[in-house]
Order: C-alpha cells, then structure tokens, then sequence
C-alpha cells in the first residue's frame, strides 16, 4: 500500500510518497525531529492515519 505525507505550513505544497508503512514512518518521525507543522499521514485512499496505526502497520510489514 502507498502513503502520502502532506506537511508545512501549506500542506498542499510539501508532498511526499512512500511505498511502505514502514519508509512512511520513519520519515513521518524525521519531520517530528525537525518540528515540521502540520504533518498529515495518508493511506492512498486518501484515508487520514494516525503515526500509532502507521507503527501498527509497519509491524504487520515486517512479519
């Protein structure tokens, strides 16, 4: 499944795809780090998710 992390000020102008739950995560955490406003998670059905269902995810990934 592919995701999709809207972040920034605007976040129509900083989008960023990822193919695994697991990449997404990561980078969702890097922004988090850098204290980037507005971080947003995806799913592509354009479904919003929480950064706790993405860990959840990510764990069904690596099983």
């Amino acid at each position: 499944m592919a995701y999709a992390i809207k972040h920034g000020t605007d976040p129509n102008e900083k989008t960023e795809r990822l193919e695994t739950a697991t990449a997404c995560l990561e980078r969702a955490k890097a922004l988090l780090a850098e204290h980037e406003p507005n971080i947003k998670v995806f799913t592509r059905d354009g479904a919003e998710i929480s950064i706790l269902e993405l860990e959840r995810l990510s764990g069904k990934e690596l099983i």
